[in-house]
């Protein structure tokens, strides 16, 4: 679930995250499972291209979708 956070930002959840991943429990990653890997993601602790199912042609729209997620809010200057 997406809450707000300061300044009325809103947050990501590792459910947020899990949603759009493969959902394979592969290990590929090195996590135990994909629920800890959405975990290592929201605490920045891992990169999503560690993630190799979710790199492959069927998942990029999932996989365009968490970069956009993920990207760093934009400071008003």
């Amino acid at each position: 679930m997406t809450r707000k956070g300061k300044a009325g930002k809103k947050e990501l959840s590792p459910i947020d995250i899990y949603k759009l991943l493969p959902k394979t429990n592969c290990k590929e990653c090195r996590e135990e499972n994909c629920m800890a890997f959405a975990t290592k993601i929201v605490n920045r602790e891992i990169q999503i291209n560690k993630c190799l199912p979710l790199l492959k042609q069927q998942n990029s729209k999932a996989h365009n979708q968490l970069k956009e997620m993920l990207k760093p809010p934009v400071k008003e200057v």
